[in-house]
């Protein structure tokens, strides 16, 4: 009997490999991968390189205009996957389509094209030092991304903006959930470009989004000292690694089955400050 190759069994090596449908989140399961390999008679080393170039396929997905449809861009995220993969069956674009939007709704949109190109990722000292950043006096806290000025007051943007950009309209997340807008351009204020921090147990770690205690994503400035409201901070990586992943609450990402780095989901309550470094667009 013919030895089956990689393609025969890689769209349930990539369900295997991130657990889908098992994991609360992705994560990357080498040992199911042996394990199917084994029960298929397949080559184990070429069953998982071909589950890591699936990963590398869905990550190299433009993401611009994604949340600018009605189901924030699911069906045509897998649209372009089944084009770029046609190899990978329904399940397995199923499995990274979670993968990829869990990075996108928990970190945003700015993270997920940085973990697409891999271009300009941070390398932080996260150490609390003099601040070169603006610490806030605010009574609100916006999380880093792109923000749109209106007469309703500040939301997100679904998508990034280029300096001097002015489009003839923008799409705005509404103040919480996953619904969006579409905003002519006369009635857009300001855009800024927001690089946020928390200062938590003593490192500055960026402020990436932010939740309400039911699970809610909020796309709007929140109370500074609201009670009801979570921060999610982001890193991908530092020399203070780790200190950083010793820390109550980190949570560290696997990079082959996820975005990589430590995040931390924290109550608003728990930071000790907050800072941002704003760029007009």
């Amino acid at each position: 009997m013919t030895r089956p190759q990689p393609a025969d069994v890689l769209p349930a090596a990539v369900v295997a490999y991130l657990g889908w449908g098992r994991a609360a989140m992705p994560i990357a399961d080498e040992p199911a991968v042996a394990d199917l390999a084994q029960r298929e008679d397949a080559d184990p080393a070429a069953l998982l390189r071909g589950v890591h170039d699936a990963i590398r396929a869905s990550d190299r997905l433009e993401v611009t205009e994604l949340s600018a449809s009605d189901d924030g861009g699911e069906a045509l995220y897998k649209r372009r996957l089944r084009a770029a993969r046609p190899d990978l069956w329904p399940h397995a674009v199923d499995a990274l389509a979670s993968r990829w939007f869990f990075t996108l709704r928990r970190l945003g949109i700015e993270f997920q094209e940085m973990v697409r190109t891999r271009n300009d990722v941070p390398f932080r000292d996260t150490r609390a030092q003099p601040a070169k950043r603006r610490t806030m006096d605010a009574e609100t806290i916006r999380a880093t991304g792109i923000w749109v000025r209106t007469s309703d007051g500040w939301f997100a943007s679904t998508a990034t903006v280029a300096p001097g950009e002015r489009s003839t309209e923008f799409f705005l997340y509404d103040r919480e959930g996953l619904g969006y807008r579409t905003v002519p351009a006369a009635e857009v204020l300001q855009v800024e470009h927001v690089d946020a921090e928390g200062l938590y147990e003593g490192h500055w770690i960026p402020l990436v989004s932010t939740w309400k205690q039911d699970g809610t994503r909020v796309h709007a400035p929140v109370p500074r000292s609201g009670a009801d409201y979570l921060a999610v901070l982001y890193l991908y990586r530092s020399p203070d690694w780790d200190a950083l992943v010793a820390l109550p609450r980190a949570e560290v990402h696997d990079e082959r089955g996820g975005n990589g780095g430590v995040s931390f989901l924290v109550p608003l309550s728990v930071l000790s400050d907050f800072r941002e470094k704003v760029m007009p667009l």
